[in-house]
């Protein structure tokens, strides 16, 4: 299917430009602590979800034209039944999401933006709080403004508030600007961070 996009349309109208059974297509996927996860890039389902049957398409983008990397499409008799279907896989992808709470880098694209793009899992070392020297008060006023925010990130989203924030930590090398942030890694270990 190089090139093409396949899509469960053109399979179900016979223009799926010759495309055969043949094995689910699957790259294995690098996790956090040297784990790895195959992944289906190109496979068909036929199933049934609450006793509705459906067809379930899961493709990898082949144009390469800045679409989706991974497409789902749905087919079944009922329309309600593929959207809460979709709409279920979507709710699962949100709550299994191997990214969450990890340390990302993001790599790629290419000078030309003719790589893909690549998330990597890095390992930051703990760092306890005594071992940051700074003038007094100061890590007070970050932690303020990072762990001590988090902590109450519910109840200010309740009051109508927006969890937006930015600091700017700056000096010249040697002042401890990793070291600190490699210690808020630490503190806030359910946070996504991405380098």
């Amino acid at each position: 299917m190089e090139h093409t996009e396949l899509s469960l349309s053109a399979l179900v109208h016979d223009q799926a430009w010759g495309v055969r059974n043949g094995p689910v297509r699957r790259r294995v996927v690098e996790l956090d602590g040297g784990r790895s996860l195959p992944c289906v890039t190109t496979g068909l389902y036929l199933a049934r979800s609450a006793g509705v049957p459906f067809a379930l398409l899961v493709a990898q983008s082949e144009t390469g034209f800045g679409g989706p990397a991974l497409r789902i499409e749905a087919m079944t008799e009922h329309e309600e039944a593929g959207e809460k279907l979709l709409a279920e896989l979507r709710s699962l992808m949100r709550e299994r999401n191997v990214y969450r709470g990890k340390v990302l880098v993001l790599n790629g694209g290419g000078d030309y933006g003719d790589e893909d793009m690549a998330v990597q899992f890095r390992d930051v070392p703990r760092v306890n709080r005594e071992h940051i020297i700074l003038p007094e008060g100061v890590l007070d006023i970050v932690e303020l403004h990072t762990v001590e925010f988090a902590a109450h990130a519910q109840q200010l989203l309740d009051g109508g508030r927006h969890l937006r924030r930015g600091m700017l930590l700056h000096g010249p090398p040697g002042t401890g600007k990793t070291l600190i942030v490699s210690y808020l890694i630490g503190q806030l270990e359910e946070r996504t961070v991405v380098i």
